[in-house]
């Protein structure tokens, strides 16, 4: 974290995150087991900052900025162990009372943003469905590609780019001769661009 006069740069950076199954049962592939995995390095970097007010002019009355980029979860569908998890977490429903109050708190809070820059490189999760862990090596991918949002300012306007890109969805099938592979989607690309009018103070 940063502190200047006026100003305030702090940057996050969330690493490792892994969850296993280590129950007695078997699977025909040790990998099964690793039912969530980052495909990558880390899984999140985090920036936000806060500019001098002696800069929002020249910035196009921008006042903060906040940038994500995050990386892909690999999942691994089990179905018993993920139901045994969604059984626990069903569990802590007791805490809902104080997400109910943060979501109230964040609406309220939004609502308060003027000029916010935004910059999002999230790369979504890899589910992989196995046809039958125990018996089977036979998978279903579905890569859902990775989502970027960026908002700008200019002097009259403001911009939105948004875009899905990489959608994949890949079968394997592995017999005696090995593993093959068909792709049934591949590389899919959505974008889209908003322009929209700056709405002066009443």
């Amino acid at each position: 974290m940063i502190v200047l006069p006026g100003a305030l740069d702090v940057q996050a950076h969330l690493g490792s995150l892994s969850l296993s199954d280590d129950s007695p049962q078997q699977t025909s592939l040790p990998e099964f087991k690793h039912l969530l995995s980052i495909e990558g390095d880390s899984l999140a970097e985090i920036r936000y900052q806060t500019f001098d007010p002696d800069e929002v002019e020249k910035r196009n009355g921008v006042k903060s900025a906040v940038e994500l980029t995050a990386g892909s979860l690999k999942l691994h569908y089990l179905e018993r162990p993920l139901h045994d998890l969604y059984v626990f977490l069903s569990k802590l429903a007791a805490l809902k009372g104080l997400y109910d109050s943060a979501t109230q708190v964040a609406v309220q809070r939004a609502s308060e943003i003027e000029k916010m820059q935004l910059k999002l490189s999230i790369s979504t999760p890899i589910i992989v469905l196995p046809a039958d862990p125990v018996t089977s090596q036979d998978v279903l991918t579905m890569q859902l590609g990775a989502i970027s949002l960026e908002r700008s300012y200019g002097d009259t306007d403001s911009k939105i780019d948004a875009g899905l890109r990489g959608l994949k969805l890949t079968s394997t099938l592995v017999s005696t001769e090995g593993p093959a592979t068909l792709t049934m989607i591949d590389d899919i690309e959505i974008v889209a661009k908003v322009l929209a009018p700056l709405v002066p103070p009443a």
